[in-house]
């Protein structure tokens, strides 16, 4: 039974940021159609008087100097939830673009500061406006978010966003709270303390102020977040070590010193366990630690459960055994308290408590299972701790003035080229592209990476460029890269050029992101850590000791580097951006393709009539046999414009084994010495693309088996253009083409014939699909062609009508390239004329191994 006359106060925080205050919640960059033309932390406020310098940096000269004052009109400052608005006209239609139903309106005053030539413009309101003295002391000054557009009908309108949870006055508050109990119970669900700095590669200059305070009022328990994770676990503990604070994390891993899998606290006869679901709470037995802890807790224990996201509380949301779960909620927004009654809930499961970060929330565990809660905002009406607060402002004022200034200036409205992903994400990618040489960038997405209409300061940016870790480049192949990048969804790909599937790729993404799809990026290549040194991405050898640049570093230095360089004006800033947002031109494209190089033995049966196994076409009318040979598909590519030209050459080298047949004894000769070459034009995209080829294919020896003389060789001419439908999913390639053929085999002849030659003309349809499936070790492939002609007015013998192929074919690698295949094979065929005629067709049946290499390569873009 739970004691009925004991109580016990719990207080829960949650995603608060330490004491810097940087979190706000404003509503101006949300309204859509609207050109902010200020933005960012501009506004300095203190004692109900809100001032808008032109430079941070000039501020203080208004506080050590001797002043003039000047009135100027009225006007109002209206009061909403998380933010101030200054207007001089408060119109239905203004409230009505706010969406805002609860402002509270105050009488303000405009007033202008001078000394010399500068002027500083404020507001007041209040005790303020009479108060014709600015505080002297900078320490006193905060520095807040504020936005500044015009709006029409309304004129000038300012936004000044209050800090969520403000770090002292938060800390002031549970100060007092802790005077008042001091047995008061504090538990924080993670982002107690402040993560990666924006100045430096490393944690935020403020968070040692928010470790120093924390040592004095310490949180019992802390789930952590990535957040607070930022310099590794050690770091943490050795923060939290002298005030106590124990790092909750339910998990089947062992107890460690000042880490715990579960809480148990008994106060006043109260009795609680706590439990800590992290950010990770899919890894191996977390579940089921946690259902063997609830196993083995007492009937009158109060179970809590922390956790850090509501994804993965389902298995324990209506589980009567907990009486309450808390989360880190959104910004909560008026009074919030109440009471609850354990195992009065129609699911008869916990209370689910969300803990905002701009409010303290305390739960007190009362008689008869009986839970009652009040949620208290943390705003200026608050006391700020004096000594804290002149700590967090002055070291806002020593560094916000320069990181306050523009990097990238608002993009107007309308007028901005269609961006995949915000602008800080394409500057990013694609100032990479340019330093490391890259073809293409994949990389995780940036913090806080929200399109705002305004501009971005050094601050916003440094704050989206927190990303960890370091940069690497590795040959990749397209259609790998392709694969990844979908396995990864928040992953941004960006490249020069569109990838294709069969293209090597120069790769540049982070070390993390690189062990994470390495089985989808396909066999490793040398793997480079990038350093910058003089504006470019060097790759480090392996056996260097000079330690990789950060990515942080690495987008500061080259976005900074190269638009803020000299101090630009607006004008100059905006020319650089737009430059910068342009993709780089796609390095040299021209590629080397081997397509096919491979040596075979294969088993051949032909099912044909005996009577069309005639010279006319030895290589495919011959008895059964075994057929030993090499066959190599060569082509070199180079793109230009919309168009690409290739050169191709194919050619096959065969010996074939002929049985005893017919009287005939078995014979061993050479049966295919085959050479091809095409050149050809072809459009770069679209769906149905126009191509021409001219291709000369000769056979430079005789082919005839058991012939004694010396056959007729073939030199065919041809001439081929139509469209082609490109590689899209299984279909690898299909044309429709009008063909001119010329017999030139009677120049080769040593009794010319005395025929004439003529140009034949043939119209067909042909395609090629392939069905690939990755298997735990190789490869499955089916191949299925077809190729179908007109009938011709004056067909020749041997004039193919028709055929149709099927090849599977499995695939061991080797190496990179070199693949061992087994194979089936069979082909269907039927020419214009036969006699006798066939049933249906003629079929070659052939089964084999074959060692396979394929290649493409990019000499001149330095892949191999």
């Amino acid at each position: 039974m739970l004691s009925l006359l004991a109580q016990m106060t719990i207080l829960l925080t949650g995603e608060t940021g330490g004491v810097s205050g940087r979190q706000v919640s404003p509503i101006l960059p949300t309204l859509s159609g609207i050109q902010i033309q200020e933005m960012g932390y501009r506004a300095v406020t203190h004692a109900g008087r809100a001032c808008f310098p032109k430079d941070l940096g000039s501020f203080e000269q208004f506080l050590t100097s001797r002043v003039k004052r000047k009135l100027e009109n009225k006007t109002k400052l209206l009061r909403w939830r998380q933010s101030w608005f200054v207007t001089d006209h408060v119109k239905p239609e203004l409230l009505d673009r706010l969406g805002a139903k609860d402002l509270t309106s105050h009488d303000a005053q405009w007033e202008v500061w001078s000394v010399g030539n500068q002027v500083l413009r404020c507001v007041a309101v209040g005790d303020a406006i009479e108060n014709a003295k600015l505080a002297n002391n900078l320490g006193l000054w905060e520095i807040r978010w504020s936005a500044q557009t015009e709006l029409p009908r309304i004129g000038l309108f300012i936004e000044i966003a209050r800090p969520l949870g403000d770090g002292s006055r938060r800390l002031h508050q549970i100060r007092k709270l802790r005077e008042q109990r001091p047995d008061l119970l504090w538990f924080d669900l993670g982002s107690l303390l402040e993560g990666r700095s924006i100045i430096r590669d490393g944690l935020d200059l403020q968070r040692t102020l928010t470790v120093q305070e924390l040592h004095s009022v310490p949180p019992q328990l802390l789930l952590p977040s990535p957040q607070d994770l930022a310099a590794g676990m050690d770091h943490l503990l050795q923060e939290l070590r002298p005030g106590g604070t124990q790092i909750l994390q339910t998990s089947k891993a062992p107890p460690a010193p000042g880490r715990v899998r579960s809480w148990r606290h008994t106060q006043d006869g109260q009795r609680i366990l706590v439990l800590g679901l992290g950010d990770a709470p899919e890894e191996v037995g977390v579940k089921q630690a946690i259902e063997e802890i609830l196993t083995q807790a007492e009937s009158d224990e109060w179970v809590i459960l922390l956790s850090r996201q509501t994804t993965h509380l389902h298995p324990w949301i209506h589980d009567p055994r907990i009486a309450m779960i808390a989360v880190p909620g959104s910004l909560r927004l008026g009074p919030f308290k109440g009471s609850w009654q354990r195992g009065h809930a129609s699911s008869g499961g916990p209370l689910l408590m969300q803990v905002a970060p701009n409010r303290l929330l305390t739960v007190t565990l009362g008689e008869k299972g009986k839970l009652e809660f009040v949620s208290n905002a943390i705003d200026e009406r608050i006391p700020a701790d004096p000594k804290l607060a002149r700590q967090v402002n002055l070291i806002r004022h020593t560094l916000y003035p320069d990181l306050n200034r523009t990097a990238i200036p608002a993009r107007k409205i309308g007028s901005g080229t269609h961006l995949k992903g915000s602008r800080t994400g394409v500057l990013l990618a694609h100032t990479i592209l340019r330093a490391a040489d890259a073809d293409a960038v994949l990389l995780p997405p940036l913090e806080d990476d929200r399109p705002l209409p305004g501009p971005l300061s050094r601050m916003r940016l440094r704050s989206q460029l927190r990303i960890p870790g370091y940069l690497v480049r590795r040959r990749v192949e397209g259609r790998d890269l392709l694969k990844a990048a979908a396995a990864f969804g928040n992953a941004q790909l960006t490249s020069r050029e569109k990838i294709t599937a069969e293209a090597p790729v120069m790769l540049v993404t982070t070390a993390d992101l690189a062990n994470q799809l390495a089985k989808a990026l396909g066999p490793k290549a040398g793997t480079y850590a990038l350093q910058l040194k003089d504006g470019h991405l060097i790759p480090l050898p392996s056996t260097s000791s000079q330690l990789p640049t950060s990515l942080r570093d690495v987008g500061v230095t080259l976005i900074e580097g190269q638009l803020l360089w000299d101090l630009p004006d607006l004008s100059t800033l905006e020319r650089r951006v737009t430059m910068l947002l342009e993709p780089p031109t796609p390095r040299s494209a021209f590629r080397f393709r081997i397509d096919r190089l491979s040596l075979s033995i294969q088993e051949v049966s032909l099912r044909a009539p005996a009577e069309r196994r005639a010279p006319e076409d030895p290589r495919a009318n011959s008895p059964t046999r075994l057929s030993v040979g090499s066959q190599f598909d060569l082509r070199i590519e180079q793109p230009w414009r919309h168009l690409v030209a290739s050169v191709r050459t194919l050619g096959e080298y065969r010996r074939e084994t002929f049985p005893a047949e017919n009287g005939e004894e078995a014979i061993d000769k050479e049966a295919v010495d085959d050479l091809k070459g095409i050149f050809e034009v072809a459009a770069r995209s679209g769906n149905y693309r126009p191509f021409g080829n001219v291709g000369v294919d000769s056979e430079f020896t005789a082919g005839i088996p058991g012939q004694v003389s010396p056959a007729r060789r073939q030199m065919l001419t041809s001439i081929d253009a139509g469209l082609m439908l490109p590689k899209r999913g299984v279909l690898h390639e299909a044309r429709l083409s009008a063909t001119a053929l010329r017999d030139l085999s009677d120049a080769f002849n040593q009794e010319p014939s005395t025929n004439r030659t003529e140009t034949h003309w043939r119209f067909g349809l042909s395609g090629l699909a392939d069905f690939r499936r990755q298997l735990p070790v190789g490869s499955i492939r089916l191949l299925l062609g077809a190729r179908l002609f007109l009938p011709e007015t004056e067909p020749q013998p041997n004039t193919l009508l028709w055929a149709f192929s099927e090849r599977i074919e499995y695939a061991f690698p080797l190496a990179g390239g070199l693949n061992l295949k087994t194979y089936f094979e069979h082909l269907s065929w039927r020419t214009h004329l036969a006699n006798p005629a066939p049933t249906f067709a003629d079929t070659w049946l052939s089964g084999g191994l074959s060692l396979d290499f394929a290649r493409v390569l990019r000499p001149f873009a330095g892949l191999f």
